[in-house]
């Protein structure tokens, strides 16, 4: 079925906006050591789609391994020979199968409904970013444009996927790939703050005007005044003042702190990508250090192995702790190795040639494999069903048969048949000459009755509550059989 989920991610680039901006005289146009740095986030940004969907990829990869561990876990508990084997395998089956359930509740619950709103988050301060990029990158006052290069020289528009000789796509990227930690995310915020918080410092150029930057005077535009007390750029970015001329630049290296407040475009931004840094794809595996059963161990433990009526955590874990004894998560790997290297042999369920189980993948052909091995299991169980009720029949008529013969020995004696009561033979007057002691109608209706008891009882014992080690079963009924 396919997952919807890692395609939302495709928008995760546009995270936060690490902004690393200044102020300086009013007009004067941004140098390279700060414009460079929003291309850096820009880049980094960009880069957040292919990575989120990397993550959710290898999360339904392990869903895949541990379903498939599952899947030959059941059909190694049907064929081994071993009991305690296979009451291991039985449990291990609905542990791996808990495992990958947890990893796809962890990429379409929760965890996912978190990414998602990353995504959005990343977006829109991306977009925010690469719009004031982009216009800056375009515009002009007078001869000169609003970024400079080191040598003070006005950039062209963005080209090529960079604005001069600095990558600075401004767009998204599509497509697979794999997770790349983004350069400019920190713990706490932002590796570093491009512009002090103080108002005036050396980001921008003084002797070239840019239009956009212009508060005072002229305004936003060529003659237009600016209205409003304060101006922010780029989501706040940075912001100005239209009574001072100086750009201030914001906090972002600390930005975390204010996650908790009302969360603005950077704080969003930084737990977006956080969100998406610290998902871990490996949560579910079998790679625990403890020596001891875990919960998950312990729970599948009690619902394949409990018994009615008792306390799923007290006995799971003292037979978690049989079959498993430490350190639990070795024993664990071992066995699945053993299991991985049993062989299901030419001609059995199909298979062409001798093949270990931990070389057969793919859930679909394990699942088929699982039915195949059930279906064997159940014709096996049919026949020693009917083989069992006329083993039966016939060792309980010829039981009846000697019982019989033995009150015929006494012939017409009615003295010598009384004799017999005790073995269930009465006296006849009116029977048959020479077998006048015969056997007692109740005497027969008893062994007609233990037939059907000993019946009944094989076909419980192949169909009930130990069916998940019906081999073990088949096993025993053979015994009865000869």
């Amino acid at each position: 079925m396919t997952n919807p989920i890692p395609h939302l991610f495709l928008v995760l680039p546009l995270t936060f906006i690490a902004t690393q901006h200044c102020k300086s005289e009013a007009g004067g146009a941004l140098k390279k050591a700060v414009w460079g740095k929003f291309c850096e986030i820009s880049e980094d940004l960009g880069k957040t789609p292919a990575g989120a969907t990397a993550k959710l990829s290898s999360i339904d990869k392990l869903r895949s391994r541990l379903e498939e561990t599952a899947l030959r876990l059941q059909i190694y508990a049907q064929q081994t020979e071993n009991l305690r084997d296979s009451a291991k395998a039985a449990t291990l089956a609905t542990y791996f199968a808990g495992l990958a359930n947890s990893a796809t509740s962890q990429a379409t619950g929760g965890e996912g409904q978190k990414l998602i709103k990353a995504s959005a988050d990343a977006a829109y301060a991306k977009g925010r970013l690469d719009e004031l990029l982009s216009l800056m990158a375009q515009a002009k006052g007078a001869s000169h444009g609003c970024l400079v290069d080191d040598s003070k020289q006005a950039q062209a528009a963005p080209k090529d996927e960079k604005i001069g000789s600095m990558q600075c796509s401004l767009k998204l990227k599509h497509g697979a790939g794999t997770y790349i930690r983004p350069k400019t995310l920190a713990t706490n915020g932002f590796k570093s703050d491009a512009v002090p918080a103080s108002k005036g410092n050396e980001g921008q150029e003084d002797g070239k005007k840019c239009a956009i930057l212009k508060l005072n005077g002229g305004g936003l535009g060529h003659g237009e005044a600016v209205d409003a007390e304060e101006v922010s750029y780029g989501g706040g970015i940075f912001t100005g003042s239209r009574t001072d001329n100086k750009l201030t630049g914001a906090t972002l290296s600390t930005i975390k702190a204010k996650q908790g407040e009302a969360a603005n475009i950077w704080s969003a931004a930084h737990d977006a990508l956080t969100t998406i840094d610290t998902l871990d794809t490996e949560k579910f595996t079998n790679d625990a250090l403890g020596d001891e059963p875990t919960d998950e161990v312990i729970r599948a433990t009690a619902l394949v192995m409990g018994s009615e009526g008792s306390t799923e955590k007290e006995e799971g874990t003292m037979k978690a702790k049989n079959m498993f004894p430490n350190p639990a998560h070795e024993e664990i790997k071992k066995f699945i190795m053993k299991m991985e290297a049993h062989k299901l042999t030419k001609g059995e369920l199909g298979m062409a040639e001798n093949t270990p189980l931990g070389q057969i993948g793919g859930v679909e052909k394990l699942t088929a494999l699982l039915v195949r091995t059930a279906l064997a299991l159940s014709k096996q169980k049919q026949e020693l069903i009917a083989e069992l009720t006329k083993k039966n029949a016939e060792k309980n008529a010829k039981i009846e048969e000697e019982k019989e013969k033995e009150c015929n020995a006494a012939g017409n004696e009615q003295e010598a048949c009384e004799k017999l009561n005790d073995k269930g033979c009465v006296f006849n007057k009116d029977g048959e000459k020479d077998k006048k002691c015969t056997l007692k109608k109740e005497t027969k209706e008893k062994l007609e009755k233990e037939i059907k008891e000993t019946t009944e009882y094989g076909k419980e014992n192949i169909t009930g509550n130990n069916s998940f080690v019906i081999n073990k079963a088949l096993l025993w009924l053979a015994v009865l059989l000869f």
